[in-house]
């Protein structure tokens, strides 16, 4: 697993033809911006307790 710190405004890319930009933050919360084809699957995944990951489209 790979982490990096970014700050607002900045970006990471991921393979060919996918970026990530972190636009907002305001305390634990994040907006993040996906920029990729539109036949790339983006999905979010939710961390619930005692629940296993249901991926939401």
């Amino acid at each position: 697993m790979l982490k990096l710190d970014v700050r607002v405004g900045e970006s990471v890319s991921i393979g060919d033809g996918v970026v990530i930009t972190l636009e907002k933050k305001s305390g634990q919360l994040a907006r993040i911006a996906f920029h990729a084809d539109p036949q790339t699957r983006i999905r979010k995944m939710q961390n619930i307790p005692g629940i296993p990951e249901q991926p939401q489209i």
